[in-house]
This record gives structure tokens, sequence and C-alpha cells, in this order.
């Protein structure tokens, strides 16, 4: 009786041990901890984000007096990344990129015509455009392999290339007509990129990314030839441009681990 009685608390016990196995909430833990695992045997991570692109310091500046000011607009930022880890939590990082951001027309014309403050400009101006293309290293956060939300810091540092477009502008006060036209252009240079970004496993593939950049460059346009048409007659000038990039741009996507 007492061995029937042993074989049955044996059977009894082995079905609740069974039981604790399949239960939902341990069964959940477990492949989330799966999952973040795996993710974390991946050394490579490519993003693609898309966000907005905000410019800063003379970039945003509106000082008809600097051949610096940018007379930028918000705009939108998209861009390319790659983080390749090197050693625990070390690795080395890229980013391709472009941006975009309209002008402030009615502070941009009075760098080229000063003498405007009765004119009523009308004007379509296409958006500035700017890209880069750079590379550096990348450090990320201890907790990287056993949670899935993790955070890295990059500093890169590459090629930078501005295209403005052409103005062609037109207005009038009560005695005449203006028309302010210049040509489209177009400078490479270098430039830094300083980034912080987070990273939400969401697949042991696939993660979600927030990214945080800030862009430094500056580009030399040399002596910049305009015409300015005064009721007709023509007039056609130079005036020295040099064009900083300092923009944030805040961007969110997908990573694919490899």
């Amino acid at each position: 009786m007492k061995k029937i009685n042993l074989v049955f608390f044996l059977i009894c016990l082995s079905f609740i041990a069974k039981g604790q196995d399949s239960d939902p909430l341990t069964s959940h833990i477990n492949n989330a901890q799966a999952t973040v695992a795996l993710a974390s045997l991946k050394a490579v991570t490519v993003s693609l984000t898309v966000g907005a692109s905000i410019p800063t310091g003379k970039y945003k500046a509106t000082n008809r007096l600097d051949s610096s000011s940018g007379y930028a607009r918000n705009g939108i930022s998209y861009s390319v990344g790659v983080n390749w880890r090197i050693i625990d939590y070390i690795g080395i990082s890229g980013a391709a990129g472009a941006m975009a951001h309209s002008m402030d027309v009615n502070h941009a014309n009075k760098f080229y015509y000063p003498d405007n403050s009765t004119i009523e400009w009308n004007s379509l101006v296409p958006d500035y455009g700017a890209s880069y293309y750079m590379a550096g290293f990348y450090v990320r956060d201890w907790a990287g392999d056993e949670t899935r939300f993790s955070m890295y810091g990059r500093v890169l540092y590459g090629f930078t290339e501005m295209d403005i477009p052409a103005l062609a502008m037109s207005g009038k006060t009560i005695s005449q007509t203006v028309k302010l036209n210049t040509n489209a252009l177009s400078a490479t240079s270098t430039g830094f990129l300083f980034g912080l970004g987070a990273r939400i496993v969401l697949t042991e593939r696939v993660a979600f990314v927030l990214q945080a950049d800030y862009i430094l460059s500056k580009f030399d346009f040399g002596n910049v030839p305009f015409t300015i048409a005064k009721n007709g007659v023509e007039q056609t000038s130079t005036v020295r441009l040099d064009m900083p990039l300092n923009v944030f741009n805040y961007t969110a996507g997908l990573g694919f681990m490899f």
C-alpha cells in the first residue's frame, strides 16, 4: 500500500512539474530571454531611419550682414547606418544620409538685395539639399546582451556635400519692378557626426531604432554671381558665400541584425 501511495505521489509530482513548465507566463519569459540572447549574437546591425532635421547655429541664422547665415528652416532627414561590433562593447560604425531644408526667402533675398524693405517678393524656391558619407566608431552600453533595450553613442567623420537651389524671385514697389536671379550652387567638404542611439529588440533579427545626431560641416562657395533687374535693366554682381551646416537630426526606423 505504501508503495502504491509513493508511486501515486511521484506521478502527481511529475504532472505538477510539467504544468509549471507549460505555464504561459514562464514560457513567455523564456521566449523573450531567448530572443534577446539570439539577437546579442548578431555582430552587425543595419538601420534605416527617417525623421526631422532641425537647423541650428549659423545655418539657421538670418543676418544679411553675415555671409555665413544659412536661412534654413526645419526639414526632413533620412539615413542608412551600420554598426559592426568588433569586441564586447566597441565597434565600427558608418552612416550615409541626406537632408532637405526649405529656405527663409523673406530674409535670404535681403542678403543679395539689402534695399528691399518695401518690396513684395514672389518666389518659389526648392529645398536645400545636403548629404553625408561618414565612418568612425561606436560604443554601446553594458546591458545590451541582457535586455531588449540598449543604447549606443557614435563619433563619425567623413565627406559632406551641399546643393543650394537657384533663386528666381520677382517683386515690386510703387515705382519699379525687381527681379533677382542666382545660379544653382554645389560644394563639398568634410564634417563630423556625433550621435546617440537606442535599440529595442523586436525579434532575433529585427529591432526598433531611435537616433539623435548632430552634424557639423562648412562649405565655401566662393564669390557667387547674381543678377538684379530693375524695370528691365540688369546689373550683375558677386557676393561671398561660405555656408555652414549645423543640424540636429531626430530619426526612427528599423534595424536588421546579421
